[in-house]
């Protein structure tokens, strides 16, 4: 009993966390401002910005850049979407032609 209390300690701790260093690098309209070179910090901005794609849906490259380019404030779009699939926030086809958010296993996003 005591364990599974320490343990949903433990993440709303960690949520609580991430949702302070998410706000700290947004922008008053809630655009990111800069990413973060560390690996870890990186994954808690791509898990926010996962949040404005929906499960189920199949995306076009071109929306997904719309989706980026409307959340972020730097015009390095490619490299987000890149990083995204490379972080496992969205998965796209062979040829890049689709993109879809999948549910992941690590408690992020």
């Amino acid at each position: 009993m005591f364990l599974k209390f320490q343990k949903a300690v433990i993440e709303l701790l960690k949520e609580a966390f991430m949702d302070n260093y998410v706000k700290r690098l947004l922008s008053k309209d809630c655009r990111i401002i800069s990413l973060p070179s560390k690996y870890e910090k990186k994954k808690i901005i791509y898990s926010y910005l996962s949040e404005k794609f929906d499960y189920g849906t199949k995306y076009s490259e071109q929306d997904v850049n719309h989706i980026i380019t409307e959340n972020i404030e730097f015009d390095n779009y490619i490299l987000v979407r890149r990083e995204m699939c490379d972080f496992g926030f969205l998965k796209r086809t062979p040829e890049g032609k689709f993109y879809w958010k999948e549910e992941r296993t690590d408690n992020i996003g």
